[in-house]
């Protein structure tokens, strides 16, 4: 989005779908801090009825990368000021997209994409009822709305 509202020329459209370190000297303890948070990570969509665990999260390499790296932005605010995405929503107003968004989405409230599409005119939202943060029928969705745009 950032990128889109820096360069709108360079853009020609835009799919999006369901946003400190691990500073411990101690690898160990970073690694086995990393697999509480992958753990914790992995109950918050189980609100989806089609909910089944992801199962990277139990690789102790690859759930110590994802936590570092998610918790490294949020303790950055994604690098970015605050309502920098919102306030900058004009930028991209002859730009179309799509915004694709599950119902049982507890870790990206809904209420950040409906935000969004009322800034975003040239937009469409479309809410899967039976999903929550991922899943086939939002991959189906973003599929088709990529290919609406090549």
């Amino acid at each position: 989005m950032a990128y889109a509202q820096t360069y709108p020329e360079r853009v020609t459209g835009l799919v999006l779908a369901a946003i400190t370190t691990t500073s411990h000297s101690d690898i160990n303890i970073q690694k086995a801090a990393a697999l509480a948070w992958c753990k914790w990570e992995d109950v918050h969509p189980s609100l989806d009825p089609n909910y089944s665990t992801f199962p990277d999260f139990k690789d102790v390499n690859f759930s110590h990368l994802f936590a570092t790296l998610v918790i490294h932005y949020w303790h950055h605010h994604g690098f970015l000021k605050e309502n920098e995405i919102l306030s900058q929503m004009h930028l991209l107003k002859n730009i179309p997209g799509v915004l694709i968004h599950g119902r049982y989405d507890v870790s990206s409230p809904m209420r950040t994409a409906w935000d969004l599409h009322k800034a975003w005119p040239s937009s469409r939202m479309i809410v899967i009822a039976e999903e929550g943060h991922g899943g086939p029928k939002m991959m189906e969705a973003m599929t088709k709305a990529i290919s609406q745009f090549s």
